[in-house]
């Protein structure tokens, strides 16, 4: 699978593959230690996707917002409200 950016798929799939092979060969075999196998790839990746959010405009602070249990959780989507209202004039 390609990343969200081309200019990251390169990287994604060699971490993507570093991953796979220490899940076979070392965590699925009973090593639980990840001895940072690659972590060194997975940083790179990690710097070029922050790279890739902000050139399409997206905050990576909202990103990382975790709302999950939280008041924010519950909010409505002013879209959802909106979509609801609409129905409600046509009645």
């Amino acid at each position: 699978m390609d990343s969200i950016s081309d200019k990251c798929t390169e990287l994604k799939q060699a971490y993507d593959s570093c991953f796979n092979k220490w899940l076979q060969e070392k965590f699925l075999q009973g090593d639980r230690d990840h001895d940072g196998a690659c972590g060194e790839l997975f940083s790179k990746y990690q710097v070029c996707l922050r790279e890739a959010i902000k050139e399409v405009g997206l905050n990576l602070d909202d990103l990382m917002d975790d709302h999950l249990g939280t008041d924010q959780e519950k909010t409505e989507d002013p879209k959802d409200k909106e979509h609801r209202s609409d129905k409600e004039d046509k009645k």
